[in-house]
């Protein structure tokens, strides 16, 4: 019997739901609340703009079977036109389904990664638009390539005004060429007694790139005072 195609199995009935099923279950259990970024602006009680303000960003592994599938599928070879449209509307269709069936689970993580321990009377995230589902593969990118590399430097008085430039150039090259951890190859240097790496303690990465993406515009905004009093007199 042949085998299903890339295609065909993004197509079955059941891949949706259990796509959104995996996105959710990463959401509410493993996703790191700096995964989460906000950005909006609220005046006199409301948001000013409907534009997108909050993106869910994690990466995809092997323990999310259907999303793995799609990442690796997408990105596997050229497809036609066809090919294409099927594509794109699978993505589409997995915001929707996300839209349509929950939104009350996406307003949880987004209270419990936003407004931890907020009052949920006072910010209820009454409205969620989802407004889009990206899907990369940037698993076998070099580090550098997905992550920003922060250096961090222990300046004495003496030294104030006198910062050791030139540093993550070389603690990138060098990662990139042999692989060696950036920490490592600061030693290196400061055991070599370079004055360039003096007062440099460590670097650290942050990522900026991941693999998949869900893009929304939430309302942040708190509620009135006449909405906060009805909700404690009906709670009563």
């Amino acid at each position: 019997m042949e085998s299903k195609s890339f295609i065909d199995k993004i197509t079955e009935n059941k891949f949706t739901v259990d796509v959104v099923k995996e996105i959710l279950y990463y959401c509410k259990n493993k996703l790191d609340p700096d995964n989460v970024d906000v950005k909006f602006d609220i005046s006199k009680g409301k948001m000013i703009s409907e534009d997108i303000n909050t993106t869910i960003s994690f990466n995809i592994d092997k323990s999310m079977p259907n999303l793995y599938l799609l990442k690796k599928g997408m990105f596997e070879k050229e497809y036609n036109d066809e090919e294409e449209e099927v594509l794109v509307d699978k993505v589409k269709e997995i915001a929707t389904y996300i839209q349509d069936n929950h939104v009350d689970e996406v307003r949880e993580i987004l209270l419990t990664s936003v407004l931890p321990g907020a009052d949920r009377v006072v910010f209820p995230i009454k409205e969620i638009n989802i407004l889009g589902v990206e899907v990369f593969d940037v698993e076998d990118m070099e580090m550098s390539q997905t992550h920003t590399l922060k250096v961090h430097k222990l300046v004495r008085k003496d030294q104030m005004g006198v910062s050791p430039s030139g540093i993550s150039p070389i603690l990138l090259q060098e990662h990139n060429d042999t692989g060696e951890d950036v920490n490592d190859i600061i030693k290196r240097y400061k055991s070599k007694n370079d004055p360039r790496f003096t007062s440099v303690t460590h670097a650290d990465w942050t990522r900026y790139l991941f693999d998949f993406y869900l893009v929304l515009w939430a309302d942040y905004s708190p509620n009135n005072r006449e909405a906060i009093e009805n909700a404690i007199k009906g709670s009563n």
